[in-house]
This record gives C-alpha cells, structure tokens and sequence, in this order.
C-alpha cells in the first residue's frame, strides 16, 4: 500500500479520535439508556461522550437512499401488501418529535425484507436519509457501521483489515452522528434481526440490537424479524396472502408463464398457501424448467427432498432458500426449550390446523418423559408454544394454533427426514387416547370432526407408505378407526378395525372385550359397505363371545339362550314370550355387577344392528322383535331419555317407515329429534339427521310445508357443520328442491292429504307446526312404540300433492356419532 494512503488512514484515526473525545462519561437528555452503559459484539463500551461537547461533526445529513448490500429485489416484483404499507407510513411518519420503532415480523419467507425495501424505495425522499443494514448478527451489523462511518469522513480508498478503523470507534461515530439534534429525519432498516437477546430471551449467539440504536431517542427504525416479541417495538405481523389472485400473480412474474386459465397454477397457489418465499421458489424453477404448474406440485408432494437439494438460492432471499428458511429458527428454539422442539417434530404427523392442549396432554400418560413435561400443566404447554410462536413456527388462533401449510411440509420432510417412527406412534395414541377418554361423551360429535383431521394427516401419501401397521397398539387401531366410522370413512375404518381385530387375536384372547369390540364395529362398517353377510358374521361372532365374558354361568346361560332364540330360530308368539321372560331376568342380574352390565349393553347394540340388517334383507318379524326388545332393554338400564336410547328408538322408528307405517315412524323420529336436542343440542349431527329423515316421512304423507321446514332447518344446520359440498348437505339442498316443486304444483301451503291420510281434509300452512319434529308427547314415554296400527294404507299417488315412491336408499344408515362397543 502506499505511503500516501497509510498517512491518510492514520489521519482519519486521529480526527475521529479528536471527535469521539473519549475523556468524556456523562448522561445527556434523550438517553434512550438512562445512562446506563451498554455492550457490543467486541466488547464493553467503557466510555460515554457527551454530543454537546463534541468537537462539531460536518453537517452531512442529506445521504439520500443508501441500500447498500441489501437484496436485489425489482418492484416490479412486488405484489400487494397495500395495508402494511399505509400502516409504515403512519408509524414512520418523520415529523413526528418523538422516535419511531417498527418491527416488521413474521414466518421465514412472508416478504419481511421485500416489504421494507419496496418502502425504503417509495419514500425516502420523505427522509433525509434512508440506510439498510443486514442485522443477522452483530458482526455484520458492525461492518455495516464501518462502512458507513468511513463514507462519512470522506474515506474512498478500500482499506484493508490492517488498517480498518476500530470497530467500537466506528459503531460510537455513527450513533453519535444519528444522534445530531439536527439529524432526526433520517430512517434506518435493520433487516433480519432473528437471534435477539435481551431480557428472558436466552440466546448463545444472540445480541440485542439496542446497543446500535442512537443515544438521542430520535429518528425512525424499522426492524425485520421473525421474532415477534420485540416489546420495544412497534409490531406490525406479516401474514400469509390471503388473495388467491395475489398468490397467481408471483407466481406468473417469476415463471414468466400466463396462470389465468391454468387450474394447475391454482391448485399450486392454493397449496403453497400464500407464503411468497415458497411460490417465488416455484416460479423461478419452472421459469427454468418445461414442467408444468400441476408436474411442480406433484413433484413437491411426492418427491420433497428432490426439490431441496437441487433448488438454488434465490439473489432476492439472500443466502438461504425455501427448504432451508426454518432451520435457523429451530436451532433457536431447541437452544432455548428442547420440549418446544420436540413438539413441532410431534406436529409433524398431525394436522397443522387445530393443535391444542387436551390433544398432547391425553396422549402423555405413557408418553416419553419430554412430552409428560411439556403438558404437565397448561402453562408449561404454553410456554412451548409460545417459543415456537415467538419464531413464528406456529400461528394462535382462538383456543388453538396451527402451522402454515409449508412448515408443516418442511416439518416432515426435514425435521423428521427418513421417518420417526417413534413421533408417528406417540401421534396415533395422543388421537387414540383422546377417543378412549372422551368416546363416551355426548358431544364427541365435536371433538370427532376436530380429531378427525388429524388421524386423516396419517393417510398422507408419503406416511402411508412408511407406517408399520403391525406395530401400532391394538386398541390405538381400534380409536382410530372408531374416528374413521364417526366422520363416514368407511374404507380407512373397515381397515383399521381389521388391523384391531387381528392384532388382539394374536395378543389376547377370542372372548377379550377389546376384541369382541373390533369385531362388533367391524360388523357396522361391513353394513355400511353394503357387505350384510359379512356383517351378520361378525355380529354373532360378538354375540356369542358376549355370552361369555361375564363370571356368572347363570348370566351366560341367558344370553345364550336369548341368543339362540332370537338369532338361530324363526321366531313365534310362544319363542317371543320367552324372550320377554329371559330379558327380565337378564335385566335383574345385569345390574349387580358392572362388567355383567357393560357386557349387557354391548349385546343391546348388536341386537340393534342385526335388527337392521334383518329388515335389509327382508326378514320383517325378526327385525322388528330384535329393534323392539334392544329398545326395552335400553330404556331399562340407562332410561328413556338417554342418548343410546334415542338411537334404538330411532332404528325402530326407521323400520316403522320402511314398512309404509308412516303415523308410527313420524311420532318415534319426532321423539327421537326432541331427545338429541335435549341431550347434544340442535346442531348435533344425530339431530340434524333425524330431522331429515322427519322431513322424509313428511314428504312420504304429502305434509310438504313440514318438509319444507325440516330439510330447510336441515340444510342450514348441515351447510354450518360440513360445509356447501358435502353429500349431507347437498342431499337436504335437492330435496328442498323438489319439495318446493311440489308445493307449486299444487298451490303454496296446501296439502291435499290430512294426518290420517285420508284425502278429504285439506291442511294449510297456519294449521300445521311451526318447528318441524316438535311433538307433545314426552320422549320419556316407556310406551311399546307402533307396530300394531296400521297406517301404511296413505294414499301414494291417487291425490295430487302426494309424493310417489318407487324407490328408496337404504334408510338404514347409521348416526355419524354413535358409539357402540365402545372400549372400556
């Protein structure tokens, strides 16, 4: 170097020595520290200046748009963000006498650092000054003031590290000259400030930013992080696109391809899920590619790492990319609470909607030692995910959290990269435990549809393949196929009740409760499938083990004999007075033990569910005696009011309308509707079910301002529950449909068929019920229910007004939240 340039540098030592008066150890007003001294990444900063003493600075504040390193990013590039922007423009407003602080945070990849550029770009000239610094750590923040402090005393010559200036000097230069009281219309970018450290956040690598701030609380700073709780700041949270046309438009600028009429760019859009770092990584590989939209997402479900490891870094994201953006966060949450780590692993196999305490907390029991301490209470639980939340890993919603669709990729397919058996199993008994404790429940019907989500997670294509079924618990099996059959799917649950029931053959015993349970459920979704000799086998396989679980001989002789009666001969009056005379005594000694009453009840459902399958088939008389008896027993040992009687009612009032008997089913279901509402509340689905089945049977009578109102109140409570596209809803919708045809057809409100079904009474809308399935009668009733009044002689088609059946589905379908052989 020479000598020229080595006299210069010792020059500009000496006047930044001279300026910094570093004799000087007072407090001045403004001190954002209260004359606290603090530290940087070098060192402690020992001495303090006093700017009003200083030796004058020359008055250079007018540096315009200094973006230095700062990504590479066009605003062409740029979509949206409309409210965030009008949001910094109001915080960071530069007329304002007091300091501005704004901390810009979200997920890894939402455009923090775009955001703040394309602001930087769009209004420094409401700014004296705009600088960008890359605070990733304070090393690089500290280079950043060199630089700056260098431009500043007039160096243009690159130095070298010899002869850099001293980097304490150089960080107190330029706080002192933002701390100017005629510098205060500046506004300073601190990007990527995603390891702080400051008081209770721990952090090995970490610094607190505050260090760099100016002593004169002045000017205007905006940070971007992924850390959201910088309390000394304004927050201003970056969220997803919601706009799937936003979400299309990043992906046609960096493809450079048309997406308008392409459904494979929306499928695409929609499960990338409006995070931009993800659909700027798919954009710039197609850009590059002849794949197709649909080939790119198909190759990101199936064939993830492939992506990663041949994806290049992107100039506008730095040194990162979208399948490495989160490890950094994830360090900094197992340095500072290891079982916060492990839950996001956990979370892997779960949905990533809908994550709340009860959910880990009902698997922990026989859990691993690090999830028993993470939900040993609630607060320790959201102490975890409030970390996780903090690095925004995870998003709060109301009583719950979830993860972004694409963490929940990279939770898999990185965090538990060649599979965790061990996380996948302790997922399946955190689901299955909660259906074990809470089966029973009146209202599983809601915690049922919140499960169900998650057991579908283990579907995944990718995990489908890996999971060793055969090493799965037997009764976890059991739960989760209990799960499938209560949210109607009927394929997995047919497979996972198999899974049970072989794995408790070869584990415990033919007679086991578990056991007969699989069997029994196994037999309700062989009905459901329409597979009824598959399904009767099964039943009477459970049947015959039930005769035998309980001590007493005694008691077993009667089930058997009840059995045989019922199932093995055709029965007649003289069989069926036995039967009454069995069931009595069954009755009696079923209550002096819980066992024998637990077996009882397990044969009550299986009589049920033969029962309609026997009416399936055709075999009327042995159909009605088992549904009527089941009913009998039901209300005898749990009472008339009970949920599972109102399902055996409910089976007796479906046979009643099967058999044309149309008087009798309308005043059961309508029983049975005021039970559900009474037990679980209007929007249970059984209730919903019934009042659908109610409107039906209004229909059958021509009493069509009755149906009407039912399938209306039933399409309303089915769109709430399930949503515009479900078969439910969609099947209430066209008979509403329908119903209204007919109702125009014969004039609105009039119905030309009475209740008694005679043809001569005309009934209007003011004379019939203003709430549909609203009967007088009390469900409490212990009445033997129809079947001896014939009422199937309505007319079915002679009268105008009446609905013609030629043909009927099955009404034999069985309430979506049931609960029978449920495990004890």
């Amino acid at each position: 170097m020479s000598t020229t340039v080595i006299t210069r540098a010792l020059q500009i030592l000496i006047r930044m020595a001279k300026i910094l008066d570093l004799g000087h150890n007072a407090t001045f007003p403004g001190d954002r520290n209260q004359g606290l001294q603090v530290g940087i990444s070098s060192g402690t900063i020992n001495n303090t200046f006093n700017i009003e003493s200083a030796t004058k600075i020359t008055p250079n504040y007018q540096l315009g748009l200094r973006l230095g390193e700062a990504p590479q990013i066009g605003d062409d590039h740029f979509v949206g963000r409309e409210a965030e922007l009008e949001q910094l423009e109001q915080w960071l407003s530069p007329k304002t006498t007091k300091q501005n602080i704004v901390a810009v945070s979200g997920l890894g990849g939402m455009g923090k650092t775009q955001l703040s550029i394309h602001f930087a770009k769009h209004h420094h000239k409401s700014y004296s000054s705009v600088m960008w610094f890359n605070a990733n750590n304070a090393a690089t923040l500290t280079t950043g003031y060199v630089q700056l402090a260098l431009w500043l005393i007039g160096q243009e010559e690159r130095r070298s590290e010899k002869n850099q200036p001293d980097e304490d000097q150089a960080v107190r230069y330029v706080r002192q000259w933002l701390s100017q009281p005629e510098n205060d219309q500046w506004l300073v970018i601190y990007d990527n400030y995603d390891d702080p450290q400051m008081p209770g956040i721990k952090s090995s690598t970490g610094y607190d930013i505050r260090q760099f701030f100016p002593e004169r609380t002045q000017g205007s700073v905006l940070i971007t992080t992924r850390f959201s709780g910088l309390t000394f700041a304004n927050p201003l949270p970056l969220l997803k696109f919601e706009d799937i046309d936003q979400s299309l438009t990043i992906l046609a600028n960096w493809s450079g391809r048309s997406t308008e009429k392409d459904p494979g760019a929306r499928k695409l859009a929609n499960r990338l899920a409006g995070l931009p770092l993800a659909l700027t990584t798919a954009g710039s590989y197609l850009r590059k590619t002849t794949d197709s939209f649909s080939d790119y997402l198909q190759i990101y479900q199936e064939n993830w790492d492939d992506l990663a490891d041949n994806s290049n870094e992107l100039l506008e994201y730095a040194d990162r990319t979208f399948y490495s953006t989160w490890n950094l966060s994830l360090k900094q949450v197992q340095d500072q609470d290891p079982g916060a780590a492990n839950l996001l692993r956990l979370m892997a196999y779960l949905s990533n909607q809908d994550l709340w305490y009860e959910l880990f907390q009902e698997g922990a029991e026989s859990g691993p030692a690090w999830l028993k301490d993470v939900v040993k209470n609630k607060p320790r639980f959201n102490r975890a995910m409030t970390k996780l939340q903090e690095y925004s890993l995870v998003e709060v919603g109301a009583g719950t959290y979830s993860l972004h669709t694409c963490v929940h990729d990279w939770t898999l397919e990185y965090l538990n990269r060649g599979f965790d058996a061990e996380f996948c199993l302790l997922a399946m008994h955190c689901i299955g435990q909660n259906v074990g404790h809470h089966g029973n429940d009146v209202d599983f019907w809601k915690l049922a549809r919140r499960l169900g989500q998650h057991v579908s997670r283990l579907e995944h294509g990718r995990l489908e393949g890996l999971i060793d079924w055969s090493g799965v618990d037997v009764m976890d099996l059991y739960h989760l196929g209990y799960l499938h059959y209560c949210n109607l799917q009927d394929v997995a649950a047919e497979r996972k009740f198999q899974l049970s029931l072989k794995g408790h053959e070869e584990r415990l015993n033919s007679n086991d409760l578990g056991t007969l349970n699989a069997a029994g459920m196994l037999g309700a979704v062989y009905q459901r499938l329409g597979k009824l000799p598959e399904a009767v086998m099964m039943y009477e396989r459970a049947l015959r083990g039930y005769t035998v679980v309980v001590n007493s001989s005694h008691i077993s002789t009667l089930k058997l004999d009840i059995f045989n009666i019922l199932v093995n001969v055709s029965p007649d009056q003289d069989k069926t007075n036995k039967v009454e005379i069995l069931y009595q005594h069954l009755f009696e000694e079923s209550q002096k033990t819980q066992d024998i009453s637990q077996a009882t009840t397990s044969i009550l459902i299986l009589l049920r569910q033969l029962g309609t399958v026997y009416s399936a088939q055709g075999k009327k008389n042995e159909a009605e005696i088992m549904l009527k008896r089941a009913l009998r027993g039901y209300e005898k040992i749990l009472g008339a009011g009970k949920i599972h009687t109102l399902y055996a009612l409910f089976d007796l009032g479906l046979f009643y309308w099967a058999q044309d008997k149309l008087v009798d089913a309308e005043k059961i279901i309508g029983r049975t509707l005021k039970g559900i509402k009474r037990q679980g509340g209007a929007e249970h689905p059984d209730a919903l079910y019934s009042l659908y089945n109610l409107g039906k049977i209004y229909w059958d009578q021509g009493k069509l301002m009755k149906a009407k109102t039912a399938f209306q109140q039933a399409l309303e409570g089915y769109s709430k529950a399930y949503g515009p596209d479900h078969e439910k809803t969609m099947d209430a919708a066209t008979n509403l449909r329908l119903v209204n045809e007919d109702m125009k057809r014969n004039g609105v409100g009039v119905v030309r068929v009475s209740k008694q079904g005679s043809g001569d009474e005309e009934e209007t809308e003011s004379q019939e019920d203003s709430e549909s399935g609203e009967e007088s009668e009390d469900e409490g009733d212990n009445e033997d229910c129809g079947g001896d009044q014939e009422s199937g002689d309505e007319k079915k088609g002679g009268s105008k007004g009446v609905r013609t059946r030629t043909s009927r589905r099955s009404i034999f379908m069985h309430f979506k939240s049931k609960l029978p052989w449920r495990a004890r």
